[in-house]
C-alpha cells in the first residue's frame, strides 16, 4: 500500500512542479502530524531605480493534493543603496528642495488589487537649489533596507478572505512598485537612484494533511523534506 502512495505522490509532484515559474524556487517542506508548510524563494536586482518601476514575482498557487490550506504569508526583504540625483528637465526659475520633499517608496500589489496593501515610504535627506543651469542635487549615500510582511490567518483581510484564489495550478502575479517621488508640485522634478535595489521574496503556505494522505509528502520528488517530531503540549 505504501508503494502505491509513493508512486501516486511522485506522479502528482512531477505534474505540479512542471507548472511552476522557473524564477520561484521551492526550498523545502516542513511537517509534523498537524501543521505543514511549504516555502518558495525568489530574488530580483534592479539597477538605477527611476521614478517608477514595477518588478513582478510569479507566485505559484498551492497544490490541493498536498492537503488543506490554512494560511499563507509573503515576506519581502529589500535594500536600496546608491546616489540619489534630483533634477528638473524644464525649469525657468530657482526651485528650492528641502529635506522631506524627496521620498523613496516600496509598494507590493498582490493579484492586481490596489486596495489590499499600503505603501512604505522613506525620506531621502536631501536639500538644495535647482537652477536654470540644470545641475542636479546629489545625495551621495542613500540606503534603505526593510521588510514587508503580508500575512493571512484563516483567510484574513490581507488576502481579502479569498484563500481559494491561491489554490490550484499556475501562478498569481505579485507586483512590487518601487521608485522615488517628490512633494514639489510647482515645477516638474525628476529623481533617479544611481545604484541598486535588491528584493528577496519568500512565500510560505501553511496546511494540514489528513492521514494517510501525509504519505504523499514523502513521495514528492525535487523538494528538501524534513520531518519534525511533534512538540510536547502542556
Amino acid at each position: 500500500m505504501r508503494n502505491i502512495f509513493f508512486i501516486i505522490g511522485l506522479l502528482i509532484a512531477v505534474a505540479w512542479t512542471s507548472n511552476l515559474d522557473a524564477s520561484i524556487i521551492p526550498i523545502g517542506i516542513l511537517s509534523d502530524s498537524e501543521l505543514n508548510s511549504i516555502n518558495y524563494s525568489s530574488s530580483k536586482c534592479v539597477n538605477n531605480v527611476g521614478g517608477h518601476n514595477i518588478q513582478t514575482f510569479d507566485i505559484p498557487k498551492f497544490a490541493p493534493v498536498l492537503g488543506e490550506l490554512l494560511s499563507m504569508d509573503i515576506k519581502l526583504s529589500f535594500e536600496f543603496f546608491g546616489q540619489v540625483h534630483v533634477f528638473s528637465p524644464i525649469i525657468d526659475q530657482t526651485v528650492i528642495v528641502t529635506e522631506g520633499d524627496i521620498r523613496a517608496y516600496f509598494s507590493p500589489q498582490l493579484n492586481g488589487d490596489l486596495r489590499l496593501l499600503p505603501y512604505m515610504r522613506q525620506t531621502v535627506p536631501i536639500s538644495g537649489e535647482l537652477t536654470e543651469d540644470y545641475v542636479p542635487i546629489i545625495y551621495d549615500s542613500f540606503k534603505w533596507n526593510d521588510q514587508y510582511l503580508i500575512e493571512s490567518l484563516d483567510g484574513s483581510d490581507a488576502f481579502d478572505g479569498e484563500l481559494n484564489e491561491y489554490i490550484g495550478t499556475g501562478n498569481i502575479p505579485l507586483e512590487v512598485w518601487v521608485g522615488f517621488n517628490s512633494t514639489i508640485t510647482s515645477d516638474p522634478i525628476s529623481v533617479v537612484q544611481i545604484g541598486q535595489l535588491d528584493i528577496d521574496c519568500n512565500l510560505t503556505y501553511n496546511y494540514v494533511v489528513p492521514e494517510p494522505a501525509s504519505l504523499l509528502i514523502f513521495a514528492v520528488g525535487g523538494f528538501v523534506i524534513v520531518r519534525r517530531r511533534k512538540e510536547n503540549r502542556v
